[in-house]
């Protein structure tokens, strides 16, 4: 397995935020998050919330025996941390969109809340694995209906699972890419992706995983 990737920001403070660590036998835990709009600290809400998640799944992996239980669990605590480290520090909403993926013996497990997109693209054929979490109010305007803002969560949590094969590759983007490159994930490595994003008006980040 190999993982490449890399973050533009759109102004001085990016707010997209992303860890990967390996876990040895047990394989990768990767996390994108980017930090919401319209909010302060969209950056230290996604700090946070990676850096959060991805302690949490390293430190009990062994013990739940249930990538889904863990994924879901993760997502509290992150959504915990932002409560307890982000709003009691700063006085002030918070929240970030957010996408976790545990990558193990040829397959995926993965939860997101928000508009943070994975995508497969398995013999050539790109597909997208995530739902966007969003509501269109208008022509110019939408709204997240899932994020994490130290608030809580709703109970339905959705984890998905994926077979994976050799040669497989999966993509982890914030909108910021996405809007601009979706279409060049299907024939295009992630270097000749980070050519084309000069000055983008939305953070763009992109992590590639190569099965």
């Amino acid at each position: 397995m190999k993982i490449n990737s890399f973050s533009i920001g759109s102004a001085p403070i990016n707010e997209d935020f992303f860890v990967y660590r390996n876990m040895g036998i047990n394989g990768y835990v990767i996390v994108l998050a980017d930090g919401m709009g319209g909010l302060p600290h969209g950056d230290v809400a996604a700090r946070i919330a990676c850096k959060a998640a991805v302690e949490y799944i390293i430190n009990n992996y062994k013990e739940f025996h249930s990538e889904k239980r863990i994924l879901k669990e993760a997502l509290k605590v992150a959504d915990n941390a932002i409560a307890t480290q982000g709003l009691a520090k700063y006085k002030c909403r918070m929240g970030t969109t957010i996408a976790i993926a545990i990558v193990s013996d040829y397959q995926i497990f993965y939860t997101w809340q928000g508009n943070v997109r994975i995508y497969l693209k398995k013999h050539n054929t790109l597909s997208v694995l995530t739902e966007d979490h969003i509501l269109n109010i208008n022509y110019d305007q939408k709204r997240v209906t899932r994020s994490i803002k130290g608030t809580g969560l709703r109970e339905d949590i959705p984890v998905k699972k994926e077979s994976l094969s050799r040669n497989d590759t999966i993509f982890f983007c914030t909108d910021g890419l996405y809007n601009i490159a979706a279409l060049m994930l299907s024939d295009n490595n992630i270097s000749e992706i980070k050519e084309i994003i000069i000055n983008p008006e939305d953070d763009a980040s992109l992590i590639q995983i190569d099965i």
